[in-house]
């Protein structure tokens, strides 16, 4: 039987060839996933952003009021977060282990400036319903060693021959029921588990808002399964997202390339017409004054008519004479 995930990687590798070949147009689809990223992962806790709080947090505009600074800094802090995974790939090797010090890394970047958070590594001390996860949670009390557990998992991938979206959907599934942190558990889970997919070439899994109750609904599941279907769709939409997107750029390009090849053979054209125009009207202008210069030497050749009355009557007597002959 063929596994969801599986569906993923032929398009995902063309995915791959084309941003190789169009690196430019890559780079510009990843500036929208970073936009698209965030605004979901806030809808997912139950924030809707609105387009110009998303765009004036990432600029660093001032904040118009105080009942947005805390709204446009959680914005700005998990853009730093995602900034924090994006060179952990670049720079990493697959074996490279993540440890529990990046992973406070990723806490500490997120709760930046934040009122309200608890001085301390931020794991947590208590139990009960956090947010909007109402699934069961291991006992506060099991929580470090929990953690140790979970990144050991986490490390594995590069020892085991599983596919890296099972992995990937099995490690989610696992820190929300351990729910590490007691703020931002699913940010951060979220992003571990888009470092993973990145790491093996794949593009994040963007949850997208529409998604949130069927979210919820898999994290309270008994297994991974319902989770890894979510993921493996929320990647496909991103690929054939970024599929669609570097092949309209592609042709538009190409579009481009031909217009401005038509604009210049057209005036290569309308050049070499005006300059036919010009040697013809050379060289006619060239024939007309050969012509008048044969016509004055014709002239200056040619004897005048006599026309004194002496000339015509020697002119009458020679005729004369000859016809006498």
């Amino acid at each position: 039987m063929t596994l969801p995930y599986f569906q993923v990687d032929t398009r995902n590798e063309h995915l791959k060839t084309l941003a190789r070949r169009h690196s430019s147009l890559w780079d510009e689809f990843n500036d929208k996933l970073i936009l698209s990223w965030i605004y979901h992962d806030h809808g997912l806790e139950g924030v809707v952003l609105q387009p110009h709080e998303l765009m004036d947090a990432l600029s660093e505009k001032s904040v118009p009021d105080n009942s947005s600074q805390m709204l446009y800094l959680d914005i700005h802090n998990l853009q730093k977060a995602i900034t924090l995974i994006e060179e952990y790939v670049k720079g990493k090797k697959l074996d490279d282990r993540v440890n529990k010090s990046f992973v406070q890394a990723l806490y500490q970047q997120l709760t930046h400036r934040v009122r309200g958070v608890p001085d301390g590594n931020g794991l947590r001390q208590e139990d009960g319903r956090y947010g909007a996860y109402y699934h069961k949670c291991c006992p506060h009390e099991e929580v470090e060693a929990k953690l140790r557990k979970l990144l050991t998992m986490y490390n594995q991938l590069s020892e085991t021959d599983q596919h890296p979206m099972v992995h990937a959907a099995q490690f989610h599934f696992a820190f929300m029921k351990a729910m590490p942190f007691g703020r931002f558990s699913g940010r951060i889970v979220r992003l571990l588990t888009n470092l993973l997919l990145m790491r093996y070439d794949y593009p994040p899994a963007i949850v997208h808002t529409v998604e949130r109750a069927r979210y919820y609904e898999a994290l309270a599941q008994d297994d991974e399964r319902l989770l890894l279907n979510l993921l493996s769709e929320s990647i496909n939409s991103t690929v054939e997202g970024g599929l669609q997107f570097l092949q309209q750029g592609i042709a538009e390009r190409r579009r481009k390339r031909e217009a401005r090849k038509a604009r210049k053979l057209q005036r290569e054209s309308t050049q070499s017409n005006t300059s036919t125009s010009s040697r013809s009207t050379s060289s006619r202008s060239s024939s007309s004054k050969t012509k008048g210069r044969k016509r004055e030497a014709a002239k200056k050749n040619t004897p005048k008519k006599l026309n004194s009355p002496t000339a015509k009557s020697t002119s009458r007597k020679s005729n004369q004479s000859q016809k006498t002959s």
